[in-house]
């Protein structure tokens, strides 16, 4: 059995990268990584936010998972997601101190006051029986307020993970402890060529309190095994984070904060364990443990799976118990469909004449109504026809115009139903006409004598506004075209072809030559980014980077060191601007983006 773990800044930003990018779903995701408990920090959830992706929460019916978010904000949260015929927990709690719930895991301790440590969604701890599974995410250093609270969070772990192996319980840690524990797990180790401290310097613990702690909290100090490390103890380089502002990760110039902590109970059990660092998708890489499928213990074959004692069905808590994802209110739906479907069936069956829960509306086609006559001049459909008066009489006059405007305010309402199924003979009558007028073209109007005769073979109407009598009559003047001598066939397309008298004249390609080339020069220079300074270390042009950190330098431009960081960086950095002899990695060149403009106007090349 592998257990994993993975700081994965972000859970759903995780489907952004490659391979991740191209699986089809969740589970697809974490049968990836190859793992039968998967435990994940830094998710950066709230509830409602998980929510907006069931299938994350729910992958399939092959994985359970369990969650502690942040009440308010996309910050922190912690999850472990597990493979349910494998691994399936027997309590599930969310935090440290039990102020969320407590499930009956035990080793609380009994004097604790301060609960604000689970207020960020950093823990969650598993029962599996044959061992307690703590999944964290440490609070990394800050303002003193924030060391304070970093430090109260490592007193609960220290405190319950002790209480825990006192009462016989076998514990296994993992997750992002944010600590450097050793000057090996550091860029700057003096092993690797740096500048940093060397094995069994005493400064380098005795400088921070969390290091100090987490010293004494691991063998052969303290009770717990960092099983990476005892698995390869000269492996230099064995990082787990990179600075992402640095690109620090294509020079391996990290640390390893990422650890998984094993109870001398269980060392027996392990495996194997190693890191995978070359899995994208964070500025973490994902960390593992392989437990023995059985062992010999006692003469007699202990299979890991009967050891912990799966229960039938997940804990409280687990994700597939939220209230949004009971399925027993979306199956009543089917089954109350099911059951009105077979009553209906049966009623059919026996023939019964008790009326129907529904009514079947026949919906008739609306009578088929004469289509009005219309000429070429007549009216819109849409325009009532005055109504006839029967009467002189000032009650007839009155009626009659009654009648005229309840009509017309009719023909303006929302059109019925029926309407729909056939179309207005006028519009097809209008249409039918409109195609059967022949093309014309400007030239053949002309003024003068003999004209009213070309308008009358193009089918136009006459200058004097009336239309001939067969154009009153309905008939097309294309009806009367081509039985004359006088009818011509025109070739429109000889026409087309005639060169245009009033057009201008086209320009010459080659009287802006210079103007064109002038101007797209002026443009590219425009667009061109300016020049950057070089670095002297190595006199390469340095890169521009910007200020994203809220504060007074917040958008300024600034010029750093083109090349990858890497060993000496960080001491490069803060003795001097310089950098010294630079080597293969980054110097510590800065430049303001402003001081470099300054000495681009007053001729300087910027070094």
């Amino acid at each position: 059995m592998r257990i994993l773990t993975w700081n994965v800044n972000g859970l759903r930003k995780l489907r952004t990268y490659q391979p991740f990018s191209l699986m089809k779903s969740w589970h697809d995701i974490l049968s990836h990584l190859q793992a039968d408990i998967v435990c994940l920090q830094e998710t950066k959830l709230t509830r409602k936010q998980a929510l907006e992706d069931k299938e994350m929460c729910l992958p399939s019916s092959s994985w359970e998972s369990y969650w502690d978010f942040h009440p308010s904000r996309g910050y922190s949260g912690t999850a472990v997601y597990t493979r349910g015929d494998i691994a399936r927990p027997l309590h599930f709690e969310r935090g440290l101190t039990g102020a969320k719930g407590r499930d009956g895991i035990g080793g609380y301790a009994g004097d604790y006051e301060d609960f604000s440590i689970d207020e960020e969604g950093r823990a969650v701890v598993l029962d599996f029986g044959l061992f307690v599974l703590f999944n964290l995410y440490c609070p990394v250093m800050g303002s003193e307020e924030r060391h304070d609270f970093r430090m109260a969070f490592y007193s609960a772990v220290n405190e319950r993970a002790r209480a825990l192996l006192a009462a016989g319980r076998n514990v296994i840690i993992v997750g992002d402890i944010n600590i450097a524990r050793q000057p090996i797990d550091h860029c700057d180790y003096q092993g690797l060529g740096g500048d940093g401290p060397a094995d069994g310097d005493e400064e380098f613990y005795s400088g921070s309190q969390a290091r100090s702690w987490l010293d004494r909290f691991i063998h052969p100090k303290g009770p717990f095994h960092d099983v990476q490390r005892e698995a390869h103890p000269q492996r230099k380089g064995m990082y787990t984070c990179w600075s992402t502002l640095k690109n620090a990760r294509p020079t391996n110039y990290g640390t390893r904060i990422d650890y998984t902590l094993v109870s001398s109970g269980l060392k027996d059990w392990v495996k194997g364990a190693d890191i995978q660092a070359e899995v994208p998708g964070s500025d973490h890489c994902p960390v593992w443990v392989d437990l023995w499928d059985e062992r010999e213990v006692g003469g007699k074959v202990l299979k890991l799976r009967d050891a912990m004692s799966q229960p039938t069905s997940p804990p409280m808590g687990a994700a597939s118990r939220w209230d949004e994802f009971r399925v027993k209110g979306l199956k009543s739906f089917f089954d109350k469909a099911a059951a009105s479907a077979a009553t209906a069936g049966i009623a059919r069956a026996t023939g019964s004449t008790s009326p129907s829960p529904v009514k079947s509306i026949a919906i008739s086609p609306p009578a088929a109504s004469p289509p009005p006559k219309v000429n070429g001049s007549s009216p819109p459909a849409s325009i009532p026809k005055p109504a006839k008066a029967t009467a002189t009489s000032p009650k007839a006059i009155k009626a009659a115009t009654t009648t005229a405007s309840k009509k017309a305010a009719a023909s303006r309402q929302q059109l019925k139903l029926a309407s729909f199924f056939g179309a207005p003979a006028s519009s097809s009558s209008s249409t039918n006409e409109k195609k059967r007028l022949p093309a014309c073209s400007p030239t053949e109007i002309v003024d003068g004598e003999g004209s009213t005769k070309k308008r009358a073979k193009l089918g136009l109407p006459a200058e004097n506004g009336h239309v001939s009598r067969s154009e009153e009559a309905g008939t097309a003047p294309a009806d009367r075209l081509g039985t004359g001598e006088e009818d011509e066939e025109v070739d429109w397309e000889a026409l087309a072809a005639l060169p245009d008298p009033d057009a201008p004249p086209l320009p010459n390609p080659n009287a802006n030559a210079n103007a064109n080339a002038s101007s797209a020069s002026a443009w590219s220079s425009i667009l061109t980014p300016p020049s950057a300074p070089k670095c002297p270390a190595h006199g390469e042009p340095a890169r521009a980077w910007t200020v994203n950190k809220p504060g007074p330098n917040h958008g300024r431009k600034f010029f750093l060191c083109s090349r990858e960081v890497g060993v000496g960086y960080e001491k490069g950095f803060k003795s001097t601007k310089g950098g010294g002899e630079g080597g293969e990695y980054r110097c510590g060149f800065f430049m303001w983006g402003s001081e470099w403009g300054k000495r681009r106007k007053a001729g300087g090349r910027g070094t």
